[in-house]
């Protein structure tokens, strides 16, 4: 094994993606730039027959006949493989079950659905893992900033439309929504960029841009168009009013103060935060937040917290009441909502959607309702299983901005964690698969470079882990 200080035999990221691939780097890291740069899309421009096709999600699978040629092993993948062959092989039977019981096209339907949704992740995850190889970490960085800036300029509008009344500034974000989100949610009063809803532009502030900054506050002085971006990032966010995104910051924030990378940093920001949302309260004392606290300090119902309390526990308060432990595979909950969820809030959460088929909007229940506790399990282990991929990495690592980098790497997977519970649904999200397809494409190489005794190159900008 060579040391930090030994460069008898290096060893490029080209050279590995070649390797491993086969695929010529500059268009494996043209896509990786590409799915990085769409992040923001939480739809296609156009209207499509399904209920939510994330522009990342679509572009990995066009391109990954193109890409993914050779799928190396690691920890990751196994235990994504052995989710998704018991998540199949399990639906496959349920859905005989449920067929010979109660013949219907809706059961077919949904189990088709979410069977080409776990299989659209699983891609998405596959593509980004092997674009990540041949993108560096500067530019991996940069791309998600990059990527996040129109969402926030219109984000940035959407607020002058709301304060201001200016008439031009709603017709252009309107007209822009009707093009990145035509079926999302639009108003004055609450930020929503290029995201579905409001909560959704908060999670995706989260999930994806915190990581990112803290990354590059920590690292180097931030550069005014930095600051820029990081005063509009807080703008959208705050002016999204949404309670989740609160919950969800919140708990990153704690949770950073306790892992790092910057544990100062992230104290500062956490009193920042709750200093700003004492301002909020003052300035705007009937905002979104406010409403919704209010109606569940007084003992009311509020059906977008009833919706995501239940979606994410139901499952296991009925544990007793129904098969829900066993699973009733993909899409089975379509038919089999009212077993998982009791019935009086089932009908209201459906009212209230008004959509086709019901579903759980936390993907936390929905894989414990549709694939019993042993997929449940399974899906767990790949965060398990993530995390201790980054603390290898961050023990094999002597490089202090490259331990920063695999730190925020650390809470990006944080906040997708807690995301499970209130924000994230379909398995094909992008967020659910980003920081682990980042992860285990940096865990690759460092097995491979362990294998070889191969040292990366020690330019600043192509420096990875030692053997």
């Amino acid at each position: 094994m060579t040391g930090i200080g030994n460069t008898a035999r290096t060893a490029s990221r080209a050279e590995i993606a070649l390797a491993l691939y086969g695929e010529p780097k500059r268009f494996t890291a043209f896509i990786g730039a590409l799915l990085l740069l769409t992040l923001q899309f939480q739809t296609l421009p156009f209207n499509v027959n399904v209920q939510l096709l994330p522009l990342t999600t679509a572009l990995a699978l066009l391109f990954f006949p193109f890409i993914v040629r050779d799928i190396p092993r690691s920890p990751l993948l196994s235990v994504i493989g052995l989710f998704t062959g018991y998540a199949v092989l399990h639906s496959m039977l349920a859905l005989g079950v449920d067929m010979m019981a109660n013949p219907g096209d809706i059961r077919f339907y949904a189990w088709f659905r979410q069977l080409v949704a776990v299989l659209a992740g699983v891609v998405t995850y596959l593509v980004l893992r092997s674009c990540m190889l041949a993108v560096e970490d500067r530019d991996v960085i940069r791309y998600m900033i990059l990527g996040a800036i129109p969402s926030l300029l219109l984000a940035g509008l959407n607020i002058v439309w709301g304060t201001l009344g200016l008439g031009w500034a709603g017709e252009i974000v309107k007209t822009v929504r009707s093009v990145v989100s035509p079926e999302g949610f639009t108003s004055p009063m609450r930020a929503t960029g290029f995201a579905t809803e409001p909560a959704s532009l908060a999670t995706s502030l989260v999930t994806v841009l915190l990581p990112v900054f803290l990354y590059e506050l920590g690292t180097r002085r931030p550069s005014m168009g930095m600051l820029f971006v990081l005063v509009l990032s807080l703008l959208a966010f705050s002016w999204a009013f949404s309670l989740t995104g609160v919950l969800l910051l919140l708990l990153v924030l704690i949770s950073g103060v306790i892992l790092g990378p910057s544990r100062k940093m992230l104290s500062i920001l956490m009193v920042s935060f709750v200093a700003l949302s004492v301002a909020g309260i003052v300035l705007s004392p009937g905002n979104q937040i406010m409403r919704h606290l209010t109606v569940l300090s007084a003992g009311g119902e509020n059906i977008s917290f009833t919706d995501r309390y239940y979606s994410a526990f139901g499952p296991f308060l009925s544990i007793f009441t129904s098969w829900s432990s066993v699973g009733y595979g993909l899409g089975g909950v379509a038919t089999h909502f009212t077993d998982v969820i009791p019935p009086d809030v089932a009908l209201e959460i459906v009212w209230a959607k008004q959509e086709g088929l019901p579903s759980l909007t936390s993907i936390f229940g929905r894989v414990f309702a549709e694939t019993g506790i042993i997929g449940w399990l399974l899906f767990l282990s790949m965060f398990v299983v993530a995390f201790r991929s980054v603390a290898a990495l961050l023990k094999a690592e002597s490089s202090p901005e490259k331990r920063r980098l695999y730190a925020c790497f650390r809470i990006g997977l944080v906040a997708v964690v807690f995301s499970l519970f209130f924000s994230i649904g379909p398995y094909h999200t992008p967020y659910l698969w980003l920081w682990i397809a980042l992860i285990d494409s940096r865990y690759i190489i460092h097995l491979r470079n362990t294998r070889t005794g191969t040292l990366p190159d020690a330019a600043p900008r192509d420096s990875d882990l030692s053997a």
